[in-house]
């Protein structure tokens, strides 16, 4: 159905996450009508192109709404022309909508402006496209320089580029540190843009124990599991790493993340109650934000 540079490993574990994530919202309660997700570092466009093909198998009263960002133009150029392969091919295809823009996710959008491609949040802005989503799901580059020449197969580092794979060099950050790079922004994002679901690609059990005590540091989630390579349902109860549910037969490949309604969208427990959700939201940003935001609110309320 899709094309891509390379056969990259662990794409039919990105394509087996995104299949069980999509069947549990096709029976999934309270859905709103318009769904929307934003997928980032999408690379060849694949996880919403996917996503829209399963969602629309099982369910048609939802309109999806899907965005993938990279910051590659030739990624983008790929993503743009699996998108229009798949609107001539598949039967879902005027259904819902996948957009692309480019944008670097891991520029602080709070930050001073720097030359070269926007901020998320900036390029959310500038083409005029919502700030909200409710479900972000991302398979960034998580390869450490070292693991890189470990675990990579010859063919992939012939033609996938690494800027796919490896995250950018910074001398101030170890092997491991380089390789988790993107999860504390797309774990920031995921609270700028106020995802219901949050869904994480990694690369084994000890990168996801990692990405998720970042995400229970971070103090928004109501819950956090571990999915392995096939977490279908009929795979058997969940075992215990560390606190953290790990659901599913294989290698650990992804990390799941709901708040709200998103408990109810994946059969979780009660949604925590929505003001009480917003106000976690809101105490989560560092103090001077939290403060600026205040002050912004505050003001949208006087008469």
């Amino acid at each position: 159905m899709f094309t891509a540079m390379a056969d990259v490993p662990g794409r039919q574990d990105t394509a087996a996450s995104i299949t069980h994530l999509v069947r549990l919202l096709r029976d999934a309660p309270k859905l709103p009508p318009e769904l929307r997700l934003l997928d980032l570092c999408t690379g060849t466009g694949c996880i919403p192109l996917l996503f829209r093909h399963e969602l629309y198998a099982g369910r048609d009263d939802v309109e999806l709404r899907a965005l993938g960002v990279d910051i590659s133009d030739k990624a983008l150029h790929l993503a743009h022309w699996n998108t229009e392969r798949a609107h001539r091919n598949t039967a879902y295809a005027r259904k819902g909508q996948v957009q692309l823009i480019k944008a670097d996710v891991l520029i602080n959008p709070y930050a001073d402006a720097v030359a070269g491609p926007l901020p998320l949040k900036a390029a959310l802005n500038h083409n005029g496209l919502p700030t909200h989503w409710d479900i972000l799901i991302s398979n960034p580059p998580y390869i450490s320089p070292s693991e890189y020449w470990k675990t990579t197969t010859r063919s992939v580092r012939g033609y996938e580029p690494k800027l796919a794979l490896v995250p950018p060099s910074q001398p101030d950050k170890n092997d491991t540190q380089l390789g988790d790079m993107f999860y504390p922004r797309l774990i920031s994002i995921a609270r700028d843009v106020e995802a219901k679901i949050a869904l994480l690609e990694i690369a084994d059990l000890a990168q996801a124990l990692r990405v998720a005590q970042l995400a229970r540091k971070r103090g928004i989630f109501d819950g956090i599991e571990i999915w392995r390579e096939d977490p279908g349902p009929t795979t058997g109860a969940a075992t215990d790493h560390n606190g953290f549910p790990v659901c599913g037969e294989g290698n650990a490949r992804s990390v799941v993340c709901w708040r709200g309604l998103g408990a109810l969208w994946l059969g979780k427990a009660n949604a925590v109650a929505e003001q009480d959700d917003a106000w976690r939201l809101f105490q989560s940003y560092p103090g001077s934000l939290f403060l600026t935001l205040q002050s912004e609110l505050l003001t949208s309320l006087k008469p």
